[in-house]
């Protein structure tokens, strides 16, 4: 019985962390869940502009975040506001929302394994 790597489309109770952090992954990920809001960050040597142009095709809440404790994240400051998209610096905070936004939809947490690997440890205790 093969058991996917931690996170890589992982369920941590309502929550689906993916590590995806290429256009194709992406799409990939998405095309596997019915979701509606995201959680997004990913480093500044990808393609931002282009993985949130696959999520806003999909997603109807998407929030951006940043990664904790590494230098090459994106920061969220720095960023245009877009229309349905909800900027927060703290992860733990862009669980927060996501829950608040949600009602009972899952919640996908893409774009990046350093973020998805931080988020699992407070999901994990978060979710049982």
């Amino acid at each position: 019985d093969y058991k996917l790597p931690p996170c890589r489309m992982e369920r941590i109770g309502r929550f689906i962390l993916d590590g995806s952090h290429n256009p194709s992954g992406l799409i990939n990920t998405i095309s596997n869940f019915d979701a509606d809001t995201v959680i997004f960050s990913c480093t500044i040597d990808r393609p931002f502009e282009r993985m949130l142009s696959i999520l806003m095709s999909k997603f109807s809440k998407i929030i951006i975040t940043e990664i904790p404790n590494n230098d090459r994240s994106i920061k969220v400051d720095e960023l245009d506001d877009l229309k349905g998209v909800i900027k927060v610096r703290e992860p733990e905070e862009a669980v927060n929302k996501s829950i608040y936004i949600s009602g009972k939809s899952d919640i996908i947490v893409i774009g990046s394994l350093y973020l998805c690997g931080y988020l699992r440890k407070h999901l994990k205790g978060f979710c049982g």
